[in-house]
């Protein structure tokens, strides 16, 4: 092959020392020796084509630092390396790690690693053509050197809650500093300030300064955070009544610490005197009250409320009622706080009064109380007041009751007849200084009453207009003068009208020889006839009539049996005084009480004879055939039908007739006498009954003998002999 290269092996190689000029064809052979023969046979040639790539070969290299600490901006340059190629370019890096780019070499054959932090860079080689160069290095790139560290100071210890600051003295221009602390605090600046501090902040902090990315070793500021102390503790809140006694308040607080009062949440100076609070006035107010620890923390105050309770503050209390009201006193005074409540014990009374009673933790002063007596008396209670807890000075109450004034009568309850004048009335009481309205219930049926009046019950004359007893009540109370006008019980006084009969003129109908029993019916206000009126009359005689007579002895009603002679109706007149019964004897006014007495018929008996089959007429006649015959005009006469004679034909009954009459035959051979028994009316007037006899007589028979008896022409008849039977 090229460079004269030739190698009798069937594999050659050339190890480690191959070079550019080594490239080209390279031919073989194969020859075999045969010994049977010692024959020798060459092959013809083969050829391969060999290609050896240049080494890279780094002739010199040179690095360069980072501008900046902790910047990417030192270089490595490799020189030597063919013009404008593309290179594989391995390095470690200073973690350790195997990094590979492929960067292009420039026109004079150098090639430059950029973006370099600082650390050291080993392993550094070019490959190309996959022949690698020989590794240069190690490189040791450094960062510029850093600022010295900052001097720092704080404002710790502090107490939590404060504002820490952190400072930088002559912070350097530029430069940027940068503190950490407990609990991952970080923050940039040459002074910072952390508000709101708590004890868990306490420790130390650091501060660095950065100048061209490059940071100063730090500087170590030691902080202390004292804690606060809690509030202390209190009891609240505190109750007092108003005007009592009140002590410095108290607050607990811990061991070595102070306390620092403060009239105010907020703000303002604390005092380590404790204060009284003042009783003078009713409220609520608070004071507040912190903790100072021995490092000089003040903790959060707390709150002391003073309630202040009002206590009532009353004067006298008065009232004026009537016997048997109640009253009740809501007092008033300087200070009567919302639900203040009374007690008291029994009062101190005079002239017996009662209903006083001792009561507690009442919402008013109230009672009842009755004046048996007939003048003014009172009742004194001592009643303590008390609002909530705050019990108040006694204070007096006093109940001035007036009487419930009686009243008297000066006549005894008065009875009466209708129609008659009372007598008058003076009401009077034995309380003083009284008025004694009166009002009348007046029952319907009296008249002439009066309704209303005052002191005196005036004469009336009063009316009963019904037929019972009526009461006008007269109600009366004596009322007591002045602005209380108490009334006193009602007082009634009755008058009793009795009622007395008022009859209207009064007649009756009657028939002669009947009797009668008459009483007027009550039907006020025309006709009044109380119970158990009686009567007693005079009566004016009338010759035609009998029975008919006075009476001067009470009778509970008119009673008599007239007889009218005549045939024509007769009166008879009474004159009659009633009076009143079980109702007071009220004499009435007379009236006058006319009987009406119709005659009745009165006949004798009456007696005709007829002959068979004629016919007969009764007809009476008044005064016939004697004077004490009656016959009243319009008397009808009714019978019923005899009772069946044998030979009798013709027998009827008759009704309501104006005489007697018939038709009768009799088949008998002898007289015959029938009876009819005879009813008379006279208008309303039914009279006796009345025989009528009726004879009736046979008419005469005759026989012949012989009955019939036949001749010859010329003969001679033979004697006819007539009798009768």
């Amino acid at each position: 092959g090229p460079t004269s290269y030739s190698s009798s092996l069937q594999n050659p190689t050339v190890s480690n020392n191959a070079t550019v000029a080594m490239s080209g064809t390279y031919s073989v052979t194969a020859t075999a020796t045969y010994t049977t023969t010692a024959l020798v046979c060459e092959s013809s040639p083969s050829n391969t084509t060999v290609v050896v790539n240049p080494t890279p070969v780094i002739t010199g290299s040179s690095f360069t630092d980072p501008t900046n600490c902790a910047s990417a901006t030192g270089t490595i340059v490799l020189n030597g390396l063919a013009n404008n190629t593309a290179y594989e370019v391995h390095y470690t890096n200073p973690l350790g790690t195997a990094i590979t780019s492929t960067i292009n070499s420039n026109g004079a054959g150098s090639l430059t690693i950029t973006n370099l932090v600082q650390g050291t860079y080993s392993n550094v080689y070019v490959v190309l053509n996959n022949c690698p160069s020989i590794p240069v290095g190690p490189f040791d790139l450094e960062d510029p050197n850093p600022p010295v560290a900052p001097v720092a100071t704080t404002n710790a210890p502090i107490c939590a809650g404060l504002t820490l600051t952190l400072s930088v003295t002559s912070p350097i221009t530029g430069a940027t500093y940068n503190w950490t602390g407990p609990g991952g605090y970080s923050e940039a600046g040459a002074n910072v300030s952390i508000p709101n501090t708590t004890v868990t902040m306490s420790g130390s902090y650091n501060v660095t300064v950065t100048v061209n990315s490059c940071t100063s070793p730090a500087t170590t500021v030691p902080v202390v955070i004292n804690p606060i102390p809690p509030a202390p503790i209190v009891t609240t809140p505190v109750t007092y009544c108003q005007f009592a006694t009140s002590s410095p308040l108290t607050a607990t607080a811990l061991s070595g610490h102070t306390l620092l009062w403060y009239a105010n949440a907020t703000g303002g100076a604390g005092v380590n005197i404790a204060p009284t609070p003042s009783t003078a006035n009713a409220g609520n107010f608070s004071v507040f009250v912190s903790q100072v620890s021995a490092e000089g923390c003040e903790g959060p105050r707390a709150e002391l409320v003073i309630v202040v309770n009002p206590t009532p503050v009353l004067g006298p209390q008065s009232s004026t009622i009537c016997s048997g009201a109640s009253f009740n006193i809501t007092p008033s005074g300087p200070t009567v706080p919302s639900g203040t409540t009374y007690t008291w014990n029994d009062p101190v009374v005079t002239g017996g009064l009662t209903g006083g009673q001792a009561s507690i933790d009442q919402n008013s002063i109230n009672g009842t109380l009755s004046n048996p007596s007939d003048f003014v008396q009172t009742a004194t209670y001592t009643v303590i007041p008390k609002t909530g807890n705050c019990t108040g000075n006694s204070f007096v109450t006093t109940i001035t009751v007036n009487p419930a004034p009686r009243v008297n009568f000066s006549v005894l309850p008065q009875t009466i007849c209708s129609g008659e004048t009372t007598v008058a009335v003076s009401l009077s009481s034995p309380t003083p200084g009284v008025n004694i309205p009166w009002s009348a219930n007046i029952p319907t049926g009296i008249s002439g009453a009066q309704s209303s009046g005052t002191n005196t019950i005036s004469p009336v004359t009063l009316t009963n207009n019904t037929s019972s007893s009526l009461t006008v009540v007269y109600a009366a109370v004596a009322i007591t003068t002045g602005t209380s006008g108490c009334p006193g019980d009602t007082s009634r006084y009755n008058i009793v009208v009795n009622p007395k009969p008022n009859i209207p003129n009064q007649s009756i109908t009657i028939c002669s020889r009947t009797s009668f029993a008459f009483a007027p019916t009550n039907n006020p206000p025309s006709t009044i006839v109380p119970p158990g009126t009686t009567y007693t009359w005079t009566v004016t005689d009338n010759v035609n009539v009998t029975g008919e007579s006075s009476s001067t002895a009470s009778s509970d009603s008119i009673r008599q049996q007239l007889v009218n002679l005549t045939n024509q109706t007769q009166t008879v007149v009474y004159q009659v005084i009633p009076t009143s019964g079980s109702a007071g004897s009220c004499l009435g006014p007379s009236f006058s009480f006319t009987v009406f007495v119709e005659p009745k018929a009165e006949i004798p008996v009456l007696y005709d004879t007829i002959c068979s089959g004629s016919s007969f007429v009764a007809t009476p006649v008044n005064g016939q055939p004697n004077a004490t015959t009656i016959v009243p005009l319009g008397t009808t006469y009714s019978w019923n039908t005899p009772a069946p004679i044998a030979g009798i034909g013709g027998l009827a009954s008759g009704t309501a007739q104006s005489n007697i009459s018939g038709t009768l035959t009799n088949t008998t051979f002898a007289p015959i006498t029938i009876t009819y028994h005879v009813g008379t009316q006279s208008g309303n007037c039914p009279g006796d009954s009345l025989l009528v006899l009726v004879t009736v007589n046979p008419l005469a028979s005759i026989s012949n003998n012989p009955l019939s008896q036949s001749v010859c022409n010329g003969g001679t008849t033979n004697p006819v002999n007539w009798t009768s039977f």
